[in-house]
Parts: C-alpha cells; structure tokens; sequence
C-alpha cells in the first residue's frame, strides 16, 4: 500500500473522525460546563488534540506506506481509492469474531468470578444505548489512531530504519503489531476495581488477540478497516451484549 498524500476532502473527512472521537471522549465534562465559552474553549481543544493526532499520523503515514487508503483519496479525480466493499465485509467479520470472543469471555469469567465487574457491567447496561453507541465510536476511532496509525507505524518504521529498509517488510511489520498489541493489552488493566493476575492475563490476551487482527486489517485494508473492525466489536460488545447477558 503506496503512501498516499491526502486530498483537502479526504484530510477534512480524517480530522472529522479523530474531532468527534476526542469530543465524545469528553463529553461528559463538555455538557456539564455551564457557560457557553467554556463548553466553546473545550470543543476547540478537541479541534486541536484532533489534528495533533492526524497530523502525527499522517506524517508516520508517509514514511510507512499505512494509513488511509480510501478516506485519503475522497474527491480524487482518478477515483476514491480502494472501493469500500473491498475492506468492508472483511472488517465486519474480524470485528464480530473478535466482539464475540470477548462477550464469551466475558461472561464465562470476568462476569461470574468477579462482583466489582459485574456491577460495572450493570452500571454500563442502564445507561441509553446511544451513550454506548457513541463509547463504540470513540473506542474505535481514538485508540485505532493512538495504536494502530500512530504506535504501530512509530515501531514499524523505528524498526525498518535501524535495519535500512525503505520500505515495511512483513516480518518487521509483525514485530511492531506485536509490540504495539501488548501495549494495547496493557492499556486495558485501567479498571475501577482490583484484578486477579488470571483476569490480567485475560485481558492481556484477549486484548492482544484483538489488536493483532486489527493490526492485521491495518496493514491489508488501511484504517479504515481496523477503525470499522474495533466498532463492530465493541458495539458486539457493548450494545447487543447488554441484551443478552
């Protein structure tokens, strides 16, 4: 997947995504701010955090070859890139297979042998199905761009200039898919109540499995399919999980 410089349209489209990922991530603060040009000023931070991100991105993009192959293009006169249908289905089916892993797990483990968990999953089940539809949507907008566009790509093209490549060959690809899937892991354990080292260890691997698959995507579809992969997990997740355990 040759680098490809952005379109106005198509780098507008990628800002938008990382804005209002990063707005939701606030959103609770954004709404509880009382005057108008406080709600104002931290809206125009989520503009900012936004393009810090893409702008990191993208730069890592052009020296890696991974980024957005179809949103990069929009409104490109030689076409949109890579059709939508050719990433689509198969981000779907990764982002269900890997929503549906956790949701078992979930329920076979983490539910049954801890009470602070279950009563945060309780918690999380009473809220409006859009609050976790947006939680879908930031988790997977934000940390596939943290992970997989700016982390992922950092390794990749750590590793490929310490060995003088020009390009991302796939054994260094998977070493950094590798590295960036514990950090991924890793970044879970933020929990409000104490884990037992099996449940570390659970979420460490179940965690990491899913990164790699994303990462996977990353590398064969763009972002675009990591982004809707993650989505459909989380939504597997978090919006029909609640209707069935």
């Amino acid at each position: 997947m040759d680098p490809q410089k952005p379109t106005r349209l198509g780098l507008a489209a990628i800002w938008f995504l990382a804005f209002t990922a990063v707005a939701l991530a606030g959103w609770e603060q954004i709404v509880r701010v009382p005057a108008v040009a406080a709600v104002i000023l931290r809206l125009v931070l989520a503009a900012l955090v936004g393009a810090g991100v893409v702008g990191l991105g993208l730069w890592l993009s052009g020296r890696t070859g991974l980024g957005f192959p179809a949103l990069s293009r929009l409104g490109c006169p030689s076409g949109p890139g890579e059709l939508p249908r050719s990433w689509l289905w198969p981000s779907v089916l990764v982002g269900v297979g890997v929503g549906g892993l956790g949701l078992l797990t979930m329920e076979l483990a983490f539910l049954r042998g801890n009470p602070a968990w279950l009563a945060a999953w309780a918690k999380e089940g009473a809220w409006p199905a859009w609050r976790r539809l947006a939680l879908c949507y930031e988790a997977g907008v934000l940390e596939e761009m943290l992970f997989r566009l700016i982390v992922l790509s950092f390794v990749a093209w750590a590793l490929s200039s310490f060995r003088k490549a020009e390009q991302v060959r796939p054994p260094v690809f998977w070493a950094a898919n590798v590295v960036t899937a514990v950090f991924f892991g890793l970044a879970h354990f933020s929990k409000p109540f104490p884990l037992s080292p099996a449940e570390m260890a659970g979420i460490l691997l179940l965690n990491g499995a899913g990164a790699l698959a994303f990462g996977w995507l990353f590398w064969k579809k763009g972002l675009e399919g990591a982004i809707l992969a993650h989505f459909t997990a989380d939504f597997v997740v978090r919006v029909i999980g609640h209707l069935v355990v």
